[in-house]
Protein backbone atom coordinates (compact mmCIF):
# COMPACT_ATOMS: atom_id res chain seq x y z
CA UNK A 1 0.00 0.00 0.00
CA UNK A 2 1.01 3.55 -0.88
CA UNK A 3 0.69 6.68 1.18
CA UNK A 4 -1.58 8.90 -0.79
CA UNK A 5 -0.20 9.82 -4.16
CA UNK A 6 3.57 9.33 -3.33
CA UNK A 7 5.62 6.36 -4.35
CA UNK A 8 6.49 5.33 -0.49
CA UNK A 9 5.34 2.78 0.61
CA UNK A 10 3.42 3.16 4.43
CA UNK A 11 5.79 0.36 5.91
CA UNK A 12 8.94 2.66 4.76
CA UNK A 13 6.88 5.86 6.49
CA UNK A 14 6.89 3.75 9.65
CA UNK A 15 10.50 2.26 9.53
CA UNK A 16 11.82 5.72 9.16
CA UNK A 17 9.57 7.38 11.92
CA UNK A 18 10.65 4.40 14.18
CA UNK A 19 14.44 4.84 13.36
CA UNK A 20 13.78 8.50 14.53
CA UNK A 21 12.08 7.58 17.72
CA UNK A 22 15.34 4.98 18.06
CA UNK A 23 17.97 8.03 17.42
CA UNK A 24 16.98 10.23 19.86
CA UNK A 25 16.32 7.69 22.53
CA UNK A 26 12.23 8.31 23.07
CA UNK A 27 10.99 6.00 25.74
CA UNK A 28 8.46 3.39 24.35
CA UNK A 29 5.25 5.20 26.38
CA UNK A 30 6.31 8.38 24.25
CA UNK A 31 6.86 6.25 20.71
CA UNK A 32 3.17 5.15 21.14
CA UNK A 33 2.26 8.03 21.54
CA UNK A 34 3.75 9.61 18.78
CA UNK A 35 2.74 6.92 17.02
CA UNK A 36 -1.04 7.05 17.73
CA UNK A 37 -0.51 11.16 16.83
CA UNK A 38 0.82 10.02 13.48
CA UNK A 39 -1.48 7.36 12.50
CA UNK A 40 -3.99 9.97 13.12
CA UNK A 41 -2.26 12.37 10.63
CA UNK A 42 -2.00 9.55 7.89
CA UNK A 43 -6.04 9.01 8.66
CA UNK A 44 -6.72 12.17 7.92
CA UNK A 45 -4.52 12.62 5.20
CA UNK A 46 -6.12 9.33 3.75
CA UNK A 47 -9.38 10.78 3.77
CA UNK A 48 -7.80 13.38 0.81
CA UNK A 49 -6.21 11.20 -0.90
CA UNK A 50 -9.39 11.34 -3.35
CA UNK A 51 -8.84 14.63 -4.65
CA UNK A 52 -6.39 15.68 -7.00
CA UNK A 53 -3.58 18.25 -5.20
CA UNK A 54 -3.05 19.63 -8.97
CA UNK A 55 0.28 17.59 -9.48
CA UNK A 56 -0.41 17.90 -12.92
CA UNK A 57 -0.09 21.86 -13.30
CA UNK A 58 -1.93 24.30 -15.04
CA UNK A 59 0.85 23.76 -18.08
CA UNK A 60 -0.39 20.33 -18.60
CA UNK A 61 -2.44 20.12 -21.52
CA UNK A 62 -3.67 17.42 -23.67
CA UNK A 63 -6.51 15.83 -25.71
CA UNK A 64 -9.60 14.85 -24.40
CA UNK A 65 -12.11 12.96 -25.60
CA UNK A 66 -15.36 13.83 -27.50
CA UNK A 67 -18.25 12.11 -26.01
CA UNK A 68 -21.40 13.38 -28.09
CA UNK A 69 -21.07 15.59 -31.68
CA UNK A 70 -24.04 18.32 -32.63
CA UNK A 71 -23.35 18.57 -36.20
CA UNK A 72 -25.84 19.32 -39.43
CA UNK A 73 -25.95 16.98 -42.18
CA UNK A 74 -25.83 19.71 -44.81
CA UNK A 75 -25.00 22.37 -45.60
CA UNK A 76 -24.95 25.09 -48.32
CA UNK A 77 -21.13 25.48 -50.42
CA UNK A 78 -19.89 28.67 -48.45
CA UNK A 79 -21.38 28.31 -45.03
CA UNK A 80 -19.68 27.57 -42.15
CA UNK A 81 -20.29 23.96 -40.44
CA UNK A 82 -20.63 24.64 -36.91
CA UNK A 83 -20.31 21.79 -34.56
CA UNK A 84 -21.48 21.22 -30.68
CA UNK A 85 -19.17 18.45 -28.38
CA UNK A 86 -19.11 17.41 -24.88
CA UNK A 87 -16.06 16.19 -24.18
CA UNK A 88 -15.29 14.31 -21.05
CA UNK A 89 -12.80 15.22 -18.28
CA UNK A 90 -10.95 13.19 -15.69
CA UNK A 91 -12.02 15.71 -12.89
CA UNK A 92 -14.21 19.47 -13.22
CA UNK A 93 -10.45 21.10 -13.06
CA UNK A 94 -9.85 20.27 -16.75
CA UNK A 95 -11.09 23.48 -19.01
CA UNK A 96 -11.08 23.72 -22.98
CA UNK A 97 -7.39 24.94 -24.37
CA UNK A 98 -8.03 24.71 -27.92
CA UNK A 99 -9.28 22.45 -31.21
CA UNK A 100 -6.45 20.73 -33.32
CA UNK A 101 -8.32 20.75 -37.28
CA UNK A 102 -6.39 19.50 -39.99
CA UNK A 103 -8.29 18.71 -43.27
CA UNK A 104 -7.52 16.38 -45.41
CA UNK A 105 -9.05 15.29 -49.13
CA UNK A 106 -13.10 15.25 -47.80
CA UNK A 107 -12.33 15.14 -44.33
CA UNK A 108 -11.78 16.76 -41.07
CA UNK A 109 -10.09 15.88 -38.14
CA UNK A 110 -10.95 17.38 -35.23
CA UNK A 111 -8.90 17.09 -31.53
CA UNK A 112 -10.12 18.92 -28.52
CA UNK A 113 -7.53 19.89 -26.39
CA UNK A 114 -8.10 20.87 -22.14
CA UNK A 115 -5.57 22.17 -19.50
CA UNK A 116 -5.35 21.23 -16.04
CA UNK A 117 -6.36 24.38 -14.00
CA UNK A 118 -3.33 23.36 -11.27
CA UNK A 119 -6.03 23.39 -8.19
CA UNK A 120 -7.66 20.97 -5.66
CA UNK A 121 -9.98 18.78 -7.47
CA UNK A 122 -12.05 16.22 -6.89
CA UNK A 123 -11.77 12.24 -8.60
CA UNK A 124 -14.93 12.52 -10.53
CA UNK A 125 -15.43 12.75 -13.94
CA UNK A 126 -16.93 15.38 -15.65
CA UNK A 127 -17.42 17.01 -18.77
CA UNK A 128 -17.29 20.55 -20.61
CA UNK A 129 -19.37 21.84 -23.82
CA UNK A 130 -17.46 23.05 -26.97
CA UNK A 131 -17.98 24.75 -30.13
CA UNK A 132 -16.26 24.57 -33.30
CA UNK A 133 -16.28 25.92 -37.14
CA UNK A 134 -15.21 25.17 -40.12
CA UNK A 135 -16.00 26.39 -43.47
CA UNK A 136 -15.77 23.58 -46.77
CA UNK A 137 -14.34 25.53 -50.12
CA UNK A 138 -15.88 22.99 -52.48
CA UNK A 139 -18.65 20.79 -52.89
CA UNK A 140 -18.86 17.38 -51.66
CA UNK A 141 -19.52 14.98 -48.89
CA UNK A 142 -17.19 15.18 -45.93
CA UNK A 143 -16.08 12.90 -43.16
CA UNK A 144 -15.10 14.59 -39.69
CA UNK A 145 -13.49 12.51 -37.40
CA UNK A 146 -13.74 13.54 -33.95
CA UNK A 147 -10.79 11.95 -31.74
CA UNK A 148 -11.49 10.09 -28.62
CA UNK A 149 -8.58 8.22 -28.15
CA UNK A 150 -5.77 7.40 -30.49
CA UNK A 151 -7.56 4.27 -31.46
CA UNK A 152 -10.81 5.59 -31.63
CA UNK A 153 -12.62 8.71 -33.60
CA UNK A 154 -16.42 9.40 -33.91
CA UNK A 155 -17.56 10.13 -37.33
CA UNK A 156 -20.07 12.25 -38.60
CA UNK A 157 -20.54 12.93 -42.55
CA UNK A 158 -21.95 16.38 -43.67
CA UNK A 159 -23.02 16.86 -47.01
CA UNK A 160 -21.40 20.46 -48.62
CA UNK A 161 -24.29 21.52 -51.69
Amino acid sequence: MNCLHCDLPCRTIFIYIDSILHAYKIQDSAKRALSMRFLLVLSLLTLLAPFDCGGEGSSSIRPIPVETISIPNTVPLGQTVSFKLICQTPTPCWKFHHFDITEKTQEYRVVVHAYHEGRVCAQVLSSFTVTGSVTPQQRGTFVFKFWRSNAETLDRTVVVQ
